[in-house]
């Protein structure tokens, strides 16, 4: 499935692909009848832990970490060796940050969560998510001027994410939690991959940088 949605991806853009994953998930859930209601009670059910636990080893975060250890170190972001590096820690802190704070994020379900409780967990996970990349990125020695562009660079990434939280909101009542996070980790990590195929936009900023040093190197 995912392999796919990458293809197409490839050829019509973010939007068309998120649109068609939409669409056909919803046609799953209708087709296999995977409708859950929300219990009604507050205590975690075993059956609703359990799935919890398997969302922790989802598939999106294998991918992620074999980014994080190896794609994002050899990936070539540019051909200056200064810019190159600064480039790849910027999409490493980047990605780790996002790995991190939504695993938290998914501890954190709970059973008797009305959707609106899921949309509010989902919104802190961005907010936090953009609070903990700044900081780890001062605390790697990132220059400010470029945590600055950089984030201006990916603000259509984040409004995409803003969106696509309301579409996953706005699917019906009876899709519980789980199946709503799964969704939305599908949707993340296409978009994440489209962050990383779109990283030749990084030339926009790079006159921006110019006399910048970092890690002994001057960009």
């Amino acid at each position: 499935m995912l392999q796919n949605l990458l293809a197409i991806l490839g050829e019509y853009g973010l939007a068309s692909t998120v649109t068609l994953a939409i669409l056909f998930v919803l046609f799953w859930i209708g087709k296999h009848h995977i409708y859950v209601k929300l219990p009604n009670h507050s205590s975690p059910t075993p059956r609703f832990e359990c799935r919890k636990n398997n969302l922790l080893n989802h598939e999106f975060f294998i991918n992620i970490e074999h980014k994080i250890n190896f794609q994002l170190r050899m990936d070539t972001f540019s051909q200056d060796p200064a810019r190159n590096i600064l480039y790849q820690d910027i999409m490493v802190i980047l990605f780790s940050v996002y790995r991190d704070i939504l695993l938290d994020t998914i501890k954190k379900l709970h059973n008797d969560w009305r959707i609106t409780h899921w949309s509010q967990a989902m919104l802190e996970f961005h907010y936090l998510s953009a609070e903990e990349f700044e900081k780890r990125c001062k605390n790697e020695g990132i220059p400010e001027q470029a945590i600055i562009l950089f984030k201006e660079w990916l603000m259509p990434y984040i409004i995409t994410m803003f969106k696509h939280i309301n579409n996953v909101a706005a699917m019906p009542e009876e899709v519980d939690i789980i199946t709503r996070t799964r969704f939305f980790l599908l949707t993340l990590e296409l978009i994440l991959v489209s962050v990383i195929a779109d990283a030749q936009r990084f030339k926009k900023i790079n006159g921006k940088l110019d006399g910048i040093e970092y890690k002994g190197l001057i960009l």
